[in-house]
């Protein structure tokens, strides 16, 4: 036996262990899907001779879960809104359904469960990480104490890739057959709360954006009465770099001098950049005392 087998053996039990978990997550993924996301086809009627990729439209209906017969039908069936070049003759597109996503999420899940049988390993001092750590890694690995260096070297190692590539696949597979109003019910509840809790956290930021927009332009217009009084004349309508080097920079550091807060200056060129060049914004974005 070596590491590898080790880390195989117990990451199987890690992941048999925590199944209902991996059904959840996937059930709340479906369930947000079908209560958020849009339903898509792909339209020929455009395709030139030499191209029938299609494009993406968005179906007139949305997600009917009597559609699908097993849970597999949708996830290989149904598209999300991506679309990569598929370097195939007269197939220049391809359109991405949502068993990749998933097969991502399956794979991501599995990978979480490494982490804790790494440091279970190194806890309980096992004999084949630490013959690994003297021999394949006594250049780069101090000791056994150093958890995050063990894991990162594992990780760079890729000793469990096959692992989890098989795992992920018969996941995938023990999924399929499930019908998927089965899943649906079971995710429903943790969906709705996280489209509430996106809801409520898109109206925060619209909020925020508009507050600090109106602090923008009247900080801007305080600006603008500043450069008058100090220069005897009146604020061209848009700012380019030299006259900004030249004589707005220096407003800006003055502002803050007296109190102001950097964030608050920043906000101008974020908010109200139809004054400036690109370079400007910029500058005025990331503006520093």
């Amino acid at each position: 036996m070596d590491l590898e087998k080790v880390l195989e053996e117990k990451l199987k039990i890690k992941y048999e262990e925590y199944i209902n978990s991996y059904l959840q997550l996937v059930s709340n993924w479906f369930a947000y899907i079908i209560l958020s996301n849009e339903k898509y086809i792909v339209d020929h009627s455009l395709d030139p001779t030499w191209d029938y990729s299609g494009r993406l439209l968005k179906a007139e209906e949305p997600f009917d879960l009597n559609d699908y017969v097993t849970f597999g039908d949708f996830v290989e069936t149904e598209y999300t809104e991506d679309s990569t070049a598929s370097f195939t003759s007269r197939c220049g597109l391809y359109h991405t359904t949502y068993d990749e996503p998933l097969e991502y999420l399956t794979n991501e899940w599995l990978m979480s469960l490494l982490e804790p049988v790494i440091k279970d390993l190194i806890k309980n001092d096992n004999e084949y990480l630490m013959e690994w750590i003297a021999i394949e890694k006594k250049n780069i690995i101090s000791s056994s104490e150093d958890i995050d260096g063990i894991i990162d070297e594992i990780f760079d190692d890729d000793l469990i890739g096959d692992f989890i590539l098989t795992s992920s696949l018969e996941l995938l597979e023990s999924l399929k057959p499930i019908h998927p109003i089965f899943l649906f019910n079971r995710g429903k509840v943790e969906a709705l709360k996280t489209i509430e809790s996106e809801r409520v956290k898109q109206k925060k930021m619209r909020e925020d954006y508009r507050i600090n927009s109106e602090k923008a332009q009247l900080l801007w217009n305080k600006i603008i009465k500043m450069y008058q009084v100090k220069y005897n004349e009146v604020m061209p309508h848009r700012i380019e770099k030299p006259l900004y080097d030249q004589k707005v920079k220096s407003l800006l550091i003055e502002l803050h001098r007296n109190g102001t807060d950097v964030k608050e200056i920043q906000y101008i060129g974020k908010h109200i950049n139809h004054y400036f060049s690109n370079s400007v914004r910029g500058l005025i974005s990331g503006f520093k005392s």
